[in-house]
């Protein structure tokens, strides 16, 4: 049995969240809502974490880095390991990082906004 986020909402005979996958163990294609949901299952883990005044909204436009941005440098790396560990449980134990060189050099960061994050995790598994 998973420990964690989706302990009460796995599939019988695999490790995906029976809400976060659409397809068995062989196909490791993440789809855009089950990107926008790991995101919002993130947001849901960092928040508890913070005061409501600092808060993330679960929408598409919040920003998660950058100048508007509400969470602090602990904030954000809570936020990204959290996303990580859960994007790989999705993806049968495939590493996730969502901070290398690559992502980070671009000009649209994945970081920015809910709605750019969950694009770069569709990117996964392609």
């Amino acid at each position: 049995m998973m420990v964690g986020l989706f302990a009460d909402r796995t599939c019988s005979g695999c490790r995906h969240s029976s809400e976060l996958r659409s397809r068995c163990e062989s196909d490791y294609e993440m789809q855009r809502d089950q990107g926008f949901q790991l995101v919002y299952d993130a947001i849901d883990v960092v928040n508890r974490q913070l005061p409501e005044s600092r808060r993330l909204a679960k929408s598409p436009d919040t920003v998660i880095v950058g100048p508007s941005g509400v969470l602090d440098s602990l904030g954000i790396v809570n936020f990204v390991v959290t996303l990580e560990e859960r994007a790989g449980e999705v993806l049968n134990g495939r590493p996730v990082m969502l901070l290398d060189s690559a992502a980070l050099a671009g000009e649209h960061p994945p970081l920015q906004t809910v709605a750019t994050l969950a694009r770069y995790l569709e990117t996964f598994g392609r």
